[in-house]
């Protein structure tokens, strides 16, 4: 895009072309950034999902990868399951005839190492020379082993001192074999990739282990299903109880702060209220918010919650430190009193995260404009709760502690008269 057009502009004008000239389809014309994120959130479209069988024999594994083919291709979401084979190459296999070998007096061993020697070679000693050292190998002729008719004619000595052919007490073949064989642990494995579009990966990996659960399997061969699906469950599990963890700590401190359960659920149950500022902003945002814009919302969560503790802090400084009796006069006194520090609180931040704002419309920060919105949205909301909400709810539900109940020193201030 042009540094000098504007971005949502010309994303907003492909899609008006595309969709006039494309009918039918469905387009969507984002940000790489945001397409990245959105895959985070979702888990949709277009993540592979890897069913790994493992065993000892290739001919198993092929069998049983193309079961399991079959079987997963039932279940919704999965798209175009594939086995992923390793790359062959032509294998020169020798099988010895035992009955043969042992009626010309040739062990089986002597079979194999006259033709290794023949066809790749074997280390005979080293030479030294100049502080370097060379491999002897004794190796056939490669006029001998050019093809598998020639290893086929190849000589073996026998202890009578005869030679027969290697096709008379051996069979010579031609087989394919992977030129890396992978495993995993000491097993060897064959993959089958699919794709998975239209649900959640977590989800169509639930439903593939139902389906593998039910299918047998010869001893030393199993299958299990990879991938990020099961890590990501695993770290959700994790990444939510951090989340219950912390909201109960915060509870639980707010509770110590006031030493009381009335005041500390009050403020614990008005923290969503907080966030109806940025969930508005987001919905009117005309992009879809990404990961790190809904992290915002944290950001306005803390700043609510200071802002809540430090006005209930001050009512209680004015009724148990200055003697003001408990009632409205307490509350708009304390209100007056913390309104400058939270209009100003708003307007700093505000003024502070104002450049990102502006700065959303240049190609490569599209990021920035919503994660401000929402930040701005919820210091909107959080000033009308601390300001307006909060003092009316106090009234309405705050105990009537009594100063020794809060390990506080009960006194009047005392009173003055100027002239």
């Amino acid at each position: 895009i042009d540094p000098d057009a504007d971005p949502v502009a010309a994303m907003n004008a492909i899609d008006s072309m595309l969709t006039n000239d494309y009918p039918g389809l469905e387009t969507c014309v984002t940000t790489y950034l945001n397409q990245r994120f959105r895959e985070v959130t979702t888990e949709q479209g277009g993540e592979n999902l890897v069913v790994r069988v493992y065993g000892r024999f290739y001919d198993i594994l092929e069998k049983k990868a193309k079961e399991v083919i079959q079987n997963i291709s039932k279940v919704a979401g999965v798209v175009d399951p594939k086995i992923e084979r390793p790359v062959f190459e032509p294998t020169v296999e020798i099988e010895v005839f035992i009955p043969q070998a042992a009626s010309q007096g040739i062990k089986p061993g002597d079979v194999r190492r006259a033709a290794a020697t023949m066809v790749a070679g074997i280390t005979a000693g080293n030479l030294f020379e100049e502080q370097k050292i060379f491999d002897v190998v004794v190796w056939g002729k490669s006029d001998k082993r050019d093809s598998i008719e020639d290893i086929k004619n190849m000589h073996i000595d026998t202890p009578s001192g005869k030679l027969v052919r290697l096709k008379d007490v051996a069979d010579v073949r031609l087989k394919p074999n992977p030129q890396i064989i992978p495993h995993d642990a000491v097993s060897r494995y064959v993959d089958i990739v699919t794709e998975v579009d239209g649900r959640s990966l977590g989800g169509v990996t639930k439903d593939i282990d139902e389906r593998l659960a039910k299918m047998r399997f010869p001893i030393e061969h199993h299958v299990e299903v990879l991938g990020e699906a099961m890590q990501r469950e695993t770290n959700h599990r994790i990444f939510l109880g951090f989340i219950i963890a912390a909201w109960v700590a915060v509870f639980f401190l707010i509770q110590s702060r006031f030493s009381s359960w009335r005041l500390a659920n009050l403020l614990f149950l008005l923290l969503p209220v907080a966030l109806a500022g940025s969930v508005l902003a987001a919905i009117l945002l005309p992009q879809t918010p990404s990961v790190l814009s809904l992290a915002g919302a944290l950001v306005i969560v803390i700043i609510s919650l200071r802002g809540s503790i430090l006005l209930l802090t001050r009512y209680q400084h004015l009724e148990h430190e200055e003697g003001i009796s408990f009632g409205p006069d307490l509350i708009l006194l304390g209100s007056e009193q913390r309104f400058a520090p939270i209009l100003l609180s708003t307007l700093g931040i505000s003024l502070v995260m104002m450049p990102l704002f502006l700065s959303g419309t240049i190609s490569g920060l599209e990021i920035t404009a919503p994660l401000t919105a929402i930040i701005f949205g919820g210091l909107i909301a959080a000033a009308l709760l601390n300001l307006f909400i909060l003092p009316v709810l106090y009234l309405r539900f705050a105990e009537n502690t009594k100063p020794e109940d809060l390990g506080l020193e009960s006194h009047v201030a005392p009173k003055h008269n100027f002239v």
